[in-house]
């Protein structure tokens, strides 16, 4: 996971009363996304990881099945996808979606994705629904909106890509 010093926030897995999150996938296939993410006013963490697979979870909250990049590469039904902590006294949930939406690079999307680079936008609540719902319609762009799905951090290699001198 990558943070965002500029902000001075204290780095968050959780959803707290200052932070909360949302997984969007990424734009393409160039890596990267973390990094972008982290140059918006607002934005605490960014992490590159994995969601979208019907993977069971135990009675304890854990994943059965941890997901790898290779398995993922492999179809087993995850999307590469970027997380995004922020703090929504600074930026609002309809900016963090609209940025995504609005991008030229994300594709209005009709029939079946390759999970593995489906282009959708997760959410965890009724508000957050309506909210992608309005964004994507003003945008005249055909996203896909689903559950919020188990996530998992990507290896360390996928985080900060450009960062590391990629």
């Amino acid at each position: 996971m990558t943070t965002n010093d500029n902000e001075g926030m204290p780095m968050s897995c959780t959803t707290t009363t200052t932070t909360t999150e949302v997984a969007i996938s990424p734009e393409d296939d160039s890596g990267g996304l973390d990094s972008d993410w982290l140059s918006v006013r607002g934005v605490v963490t960014a992490s590159v990881g994995y969601t979208g697979s019907t993977i069971d979870i135990d009675d304890d909250g854990t994943a059965t099945l941890t997901p790898t990049y290779k398995s993922v590469c492999k179809g087993d039904g995850n999307t590469e996808a970027v997380r995004i902590e922020y703090d929504p006294s600074v930026l609002k949930y309809e900016d963090v979606i609209r940025r995504f939406v609005e991008s030229p690079k994300v594709p209005n999307i009709y029939g079946e994705q390759d999970p593995q680079y489906q282009v959708a936008i997760w959410v965890d609540s009724k508000e957050q629904r309506m909210t992608a719902q309005k964004v994507c319609e003003d945008a005249c762009k055909n996203i896909p909106i689903l559950d919020v799905m188990p996530w998992f951090d990507a290896e360390d290699s996928h985080q900060n890509f450009f960062g590391q001198g990629w």
